[in-house]
């Protein structure tokens, strides 16, 4: 008895796995067709969906090596008056900085450079065809001013700094905490000659203040400075940091990218 349910037992596994070796034999492959239909999608989805992923990628990179700037730029100036045994730009001030007999080896002392130029054309950075760089709108067209009246030193990450000096002036208002001086206009190239060299993207604009402290141009701090205003004048006047329109300038993205918490969502 136990032996004839072995052997039934046996056939029927033996004819299960024939079964199941005849269907495997008559599965069919993918036809050249299906597999060329396939990848066409693959394509289309990765033409589709690269661009923006590459977008992305791009604006994360700006906005880290933004950062980076910031704190390099601060820490340079928290430690010139440490140096100097000041607690603010008014005692030391920046202006040893604009002369241009002192400017490369003051700015030495406080900050790790590739070169430095004191508002000199002969020494201004310059793109591939020889000409002065000049930075785009956030829109159409170029900003008028560029690098002009600057003067500019680069870090050895590559970043083109540059300090206009306003000799501290008082601000309109002193209703931003800790901000009653404008010491300079500070310009942020993040990537130096790298493109696209346009205002929102890879170049930003900041007031320094009293402190050392860089308060980024239309934003909270400085419509408070300003106006008395408690929102940042990017937010009110589209012009500024608009998603990207022909009458956007980029002047306020700085101010955009720190208020929403290091992003760049335009």
């Amino acid at each position: 008895m136990r032996s004839e349910f072995l052997k039934t037992y046996l056939t029927f596994d033996e004819t299960t796995l024939q079964v199941d070796d005849l269907n495997m034999v008559n599965k069919k492959a993918f036809t050249l067709a299906e597999v060329l239909i396939t990848l066409g999608i693959i394509g289309i989805v990765a033409a589709l969906t690269m661009p923006s992923l590459i977008a992305n990628y791009k604006k994360q990179e700006y906005v880290t090596q933004l950062k980076k700037a910031v704190s390099t730029i601060e820490q340079g100036f928290r430690k010139r008056m440490a140096d100097i045994e000041c607690t603010d730009l008014n005692c030391g001030g920046i202006q040893e900085f604009m002369y241009p007999d002192y400017f490369e080896s003051e700015i030495k002392k406080n900050f790790e450079i590739v070169s430095a130029c004191p508002a000199k054309p002969e020494c201004m950075p310059r793109d591939k065809s020889g000409n002065l760089l000049k930075y785009k709108n956030l829109g159409e067209g170029y900003a008028a001013k560029g690098l002009k009246d600057y003067s500019i030193f680069i870090l050895k990450s590559g970043a083109i700094i540059g300090l206009q000096d306003t000799f501290c002036a008082p601000v309109k208002t002193t209703k931003a905490a800790g901000f009653d001086y404008n010491c300079a206009f500070v310009l942020i190239d993040v990537n130096g000659l790298k493109a696209p060299n346009q205002y929102g993207r890879d170049v930003f604009y900041f007031l320094l203040n009293e402190m050392g402290l860089l308060v980024p141009m239309y934003g909270e701090q400085w419509s408070l400075s300003d106006s008395g205003t408690t929102n940042g004048d990017w937010r009110n006047k589209k012009d500024y940091c608009d998603t990207p329109s022909k009458t956007s300038s980029g002047l306020g993205c700085a101010a955009r990218v720190i208020e929403n918490g290091w992003e760049m969502d335009y």
